[in-house]
Order: C-alpha cells, then structure tokens, then sequence
C-alpha cells in the first residue's frame, strides 16, 4: 500500500464464506464498485467502499483460486481523511466482530517500525519472501484492540495515522486513489508535518507547477514547468505506469519458463519472463503469484525476492519487482482476453544467452535472468 492510505487487516479466527462476507458489508452500507474474476478457477476480489459525511471506508474481499472463503479482509482509508472516517471504520470492526470473530491488525506499525530504523543495513531485505505461516506470525505481533480512541492516542507516533488527527480543515471525503492527486510534495513526504508550499525542489530542479496532461487506468502523464539547474526556465514530462512485477519460473532439471507474445509498443513479438501490473489491494508478490499462474499455469512452492528495477529512469516511474520462483507445479493458465501467450521452455543457460545476444531485450527480464544467475551460483 502507498503513502495515500491507511491499511488495516481483519484477521478472522475462522475461515468466512466470501459471499457471506459480501452480503455482510452490503448489509453495513458497502457498495460494491469493482469486481474482478468469476470462475472457480480464477482470484477473484471485489472492492467495496462505505461513503458518509464522515469519510470513505474502503475494504477488499480476495479470493484464491478453487477456495469460497477467506481468512482474511483488507480496509483502508486515506491518509488525509477527515478524523472521524476512524469512527466509521472502528464501528464497522465492531459490528463485523459481533458476526465473524476476528483480530484486528496494523500494518501500518510494520511500515512505522521499518521507518524507525536509523541502520540502512538493517532495512535491506534478506533475499527471502515469509512464508504464509511466518507472514501470520508477524501480523500477530502488530494486532491492535478494537478501540477508536485507543487508535486515536498514536502512543508510537505513527505519521499517517497522525496525518488523520491533525485539525487542519478537510476538504470533502476522498477515496485512496484519489488522493496522492489532493496532496503536495511535502505532504507525500512527511504526511502533514511541514507547510505546505507550491513551488518545490526535485534535486538541482525547481518545479513551479504540475500540469495533468492525460490519465487511464494503467499510466498518468504529467508536465512540470521547471527552473532546469542552469537556471533557466524548462519543462519537464513525467510519465507514471502502475508498479509491476517480474518473474522467472525455475524447474528442478534446470529449464525455465518464459513467455513468446506479441507486444503492442514494439509492435512484435517479444521472448520475456512473466510480467505484470500490481492491481489495487495487492503486494507484489500477490500479483507475482497470480501473474505466474493466470499467464502460464504455473504454481511455486519457493519465492526468492531478487530486488527492483526501474525500467527507464529519465522520464518513466514504473518500478518492477524481481522475483525467482522454484519447486513449481503445473495447472491451466487464465489468460486475460487482450493476452495470446505462448510458453517458452529453455534451459536457465541458453536463457542467459538469449539475453546476452539481445534475443531477449525487456529490460526486467534481462536484468531478472542475469540475477538469478548470480544467486544460484552462490
């Protein structure tokens, strides 16, 4: 979850059927305003939101392939909400917990706790993805009373819960998506703590202001009008594409699986591994194991985080997750209707050529390839 909202977890003792779960939220005042996926086979998650003078509550159902209940209900709310959306939200958490016996936690203090930590060393991630059950052990340690007012006392002074409580007058409710467009640089940073101000440095550059040029759902293009560092005035073109993730699928006989597709930009077909945008709601690797199985039919027992990479850093935003991924099982792939992929199996060697002979030339492939031939000859 972004800078933009505030993310909270609802843990159940007991597995809930989904569509009781829905029918629940409906039944609190949820609407339902996005859904995704039907069949048995697929992940399904819908999105709800809950509107009032008091701010929007938004709450996420996921679902995994072949299963009709959850052990789990994400909710959330923005950051620059007015105080009282925590009201409406713990009121919910009360009338959900007389219904379904749950722990609510906060992954908000995991975030905080990370943040806190002065030694770079110890922010750096071990190579390692948790486990389900070590990630349920983790979340049990940041598990919160369901209190509005204990919330609202923020005895470790986290920002974006404090970025909720400052009085500064609210402008009408918004929803998460909505609201890195409603706050400044400074906000973005520091969640509040300093004034605001529209003229802003990025680096040597000074940016006067920001133009929106053009959105859909997967890129945003915005231009600054800038002081460049020579001092003299500029412009400078931003474009933001959806975060995403890479993934190489690696057998025990040593072959991996890519993927051949024709891709629209290039307008060709391109040898790649397995890619994707991260949809709303979700953590990268999520998307990485949903991406894995809906393109290839593919299924891992391992994950290996390999890093980020920023595809192409002057003037593009779209960071791409690296992920490594073993003891694999085959099923049926899912495939999304603007997709017709066909499955590469090659030896992990003769992958590592193709990219040093530019048969492969997606750059988070290349660099994914690469890496996970340094990691395994560790």
């Amino acid at each position: 979850m972004g800078l933009e909202a505030y993310l909270l977890r609802v843990k159940f003792k007991k597995p809930v059927n989904a569509d009781k779960l829905h029918y629940f939220l409906e039944k609190q005042g949820f609407k339902m305003i996005s859904k995704r996926g039907s069949k048995l086979s697929d992940y399904r998650d819908g999105c709800y939101e809950l509107a009032s003078d008091k701010g929007i509550t938004e709450a996420n159902i996921l679902v995994p392939p072949e299963e009709i209940t959850v052990i789990a209900l994400s909710v959330r709310f923005s950051v620059i909400s007015p105080a009282s959306v925590i009201d409406q939200t713990f009121d919910f958490f009360k009338e959900l917990n007389k219904e379904f016996e749950l722990e609510l936690q906060d992954t908000e203090i995991i975030n905080h706790l990370w943040l806190e930590t002065t030694r770079i060393e110890d922010r750096k991630g071990r190579g390692r993805i948790p486990t389900p059950e070590e990630y349920e052990e983790q979340m049990k340690e940041v598990a919160i009373p369901i209190d509005a007012e204990e919330f609202k006392k923020n005895k470790l002074g986290i920002r974006k819960r404090q970025s909720v409580l400052r009085d500064k007058p609210r402008q009408k409710p918004l929803k998460c998506d909505d609201t890195l467009d409603n706050m400044n640089r400074n906000q973005l940073l520091h969640l509040g703590h300093l004034e605001e101000t529209t003229e802003r440095k990025n680096g040597p550059w000074t940016i006067k202001e920001t133009i929106p040029k053009y959105k859909n759902p997967w890129i945003e293009v915005k231009e600054d009008q800038v002081i460049r560092p020579d001092g003299k005035p500029g412009i400078f073109g931003i474009v933001n594409m959806k975060s995403g993730i890479s993934v190489l699928p690696i057998d025990d006989d040593g072959f991996v699986y890519l993927t051949d597709e024709f891709h629209y930009a290039i307008e060709k077909d391109s040898i790649e591994v397995v890619s994707g945008a991260i949809d709303d709601n979700e953590t990268p690797i999520i998307t990485a194991k949903r991406e894995l199985e809906e393109e290839l039919g593919i299924k891992a027992n391992e994950w290996t985080e390999l890093g980020v990479v920023n595809p192409f850093t002057t003037v593009i935003k779209s960071p791409a997750y690296l992920f490594l991924a073993r003891k694999l099982t085959f099923t049926k792939s899912n495939q999304e209707g603007t997709e017709n992929i066909k499955l590469v199996k090659v030896k992990f060697k003769e992958a590592v050529k193709m990219v040093m002979e530019s048969k492969i030339t997606h750059s988070p492939s290349c660099v994914l390839i690469l890496k996970a031939k340094e990691f395994l000859e560790k």
